[in-house]
């Protein structure tokens, strides 16, 4: 009877480790887990920051170059109205010219 007791306690110590190892294995798998899923929502934020920053980026040179393209539109049509006037006061003075002679 006490040789079965001891088996028996024995036996109870020894499921008794084997549940402490798996849960100690499975709190570490656990700790892993989280600091994977830490990791990736890092990486995560991380990569949406670059994409937000990249996108601004892109829009500014959009704008730029949109307002490049509008002041030298706006350069064009300076130049070609200085064109007109400048013709246009050619022609007066030819004009008062030819009405003089």
């Amino acid at each position: 009877q006490e040789r079965a007791k001891d088996v028996g306690k024995r036996e109870n110590a020894r499921i008794r480790d084997e549940m402490n190892r798996d849960m100690e294995m499975m709190e570490q798998k656990l700790v892993e887990i989280k600091e994977r899923k830490k990791k990736e929502d890092a990486d995560r934020l991380r990569k949406l920051q670059e994409e937000r920053e990249r996108a601004a980026v892109n829009e500014k040179a959009a704008r730029d170059k949109v307002d490049r393209e509008k002041e030298a539109r706006e350069k064009e049509r300076r130049r070609e109205l200085e064109a007109r006037e400048s013709e246009a006061r050619r022609a007066k003075e030819d004009l008062l010219e030819k009405r003089a002679a």
